[in-house]
């Protein structure tokens, strides 16, 4: 091979290509492929490069190759080198085989792009752009120009494609609104059951205030009965002297049972006998209001007797009489 020239060419050209440092499986890959040196790239290259050597055991490239598909980034790197070498060969080759030697490295080119895509996703950020900036200017532009490498061509989306976004953007407009509308509810309802509560709550303070003032005007009522029953002396016994019976009518029609008192007795007893009389009547009935000023006026003549210190006989009431009870005008 020393003495053949071309195939001395065709081997350091796969070298240079390769970037493979193993000479003599170099040499059997191009006996293999004719000494065609593009047939054995691309063998090499379809072949996992695990033809050739890189100076190193078998097991340690089947090693390496292991450790290659488990860190991008180290393949990456490898790649560089690699791209290099292809790139400094095409460089400084003037020999034989012009036309392989421009194709070659655009068809690595190629294949290391195609990796990169995939192993882009791997790449932690920052990494693609601080290695980006070691490829030559030559290899930039052909990548710039070539439609495989350059950058994404921006392709409007089709009327389809609009139509089908418009309708589900107003599904989800629609939808958002529907649950704000049931938010809202949800809201009123909560703020109607809060109302409710509190109203609840402040009806039942006031029935309880009310209960107590109820229950206090009741014992205070009791007491006033008490104590004017006690202002009030007892019937006249039978048969003594100086007695006059009393009826009353009330303003509903109803009478008072009668009652006999000593004419000596005062106008004020009388008023304080009618006076607990209804009161009793109106505890009985659950009516705790206030007692409404009344007089007593006779039927015949009419008088209204106010002056309560008045006695009785002063009064010249008969010895049976018929009052009614005038309540005042509030």
């Amino acid at each position: 091979m020393a003495d053949d020239p071309a195939k001395a060419e065709s081997l350091q050209q796969f070298l240079a290509i390769t970037g493979t440092t193993d000479v003599q499986a170099a040499t059997h890959m191009l006996e293999g492929n004719a000494w065609d040196v593009g047939a054995a790239v691309n063998f090499f290259f379809s072949t996992g490069e695990t033809g050739v050597g890189h100076g190193t055991s078998a097991g340690s490239t089947n090693a390496n190759a292991t450790q290659l598909r488990n860190s991008p980034v180290e393949v990456m790197e490898d790649d560089d080198h690699e791209l290099q070498m292809a790139l400094a060969a095409s460089n400084t080759s003037n020999r034989a085989m012009p036309m392989m030697e421009d194709r070659f490295p655009q068809l690595r080119a190629q294949e290391l792009a195609q990796k990169r895509a995939h192993e882009a996703q791997f790449v932690p950020d920052g990494f693609a752009d601080s290695r980006a900036t070691g490829i030559p200017e030559n290899l930039r532009r052909f990548m710039d120009t070539d439609d495989d490498f350059g950058a994404p061509k921006y392709n409007p989306p089709s009327p389809s494609t609009m139509e089908a976004r418009r309708v589900r953007e107003e599904q989800d407009r629609a939808y958002e609104e529907s649950l704000e509308m049931d938010r809202a509810k949800e809201m009123s309802k909560k703020e109607a059951q809060l109302a409710a509560q509190e109203a609840e709550k402040i009806a039942k303070q006031e029935a309880m205030r009310l209960a107590e003032e109820k229950e206090i005007r009741k014992n205070e009522l009791n007491k006033e009965v008490s104590r004017k029953q006690a202002l009030i002396p007892a019937e006249p016994k039978a048969g003594e002297e100086g007695v006059t019976t009393i009826g009353v009518r009330l303003q509903d029609g109803s009478r008072l049972p009668n009652r006999k008192f000593r004419s000596t007795d005062k106008i004020e007893v009388l008023y304080n006998w009618v006076e607990t009389t209804l009161l009793q009547r109106q505890l009985e009935a659950g009516d705790v209001s206030p007692t409404k000023l009344f007089d007593l006026v006779s039927m015949a003549p009419v008088r209204a007797f106010k002056d309560r210190n008045m006695t009785l006989a002063e009064a010249e009431l008969a010895s049976q009489t018929l009052l009614s009870v005038q309540f005042r005008a509030s």
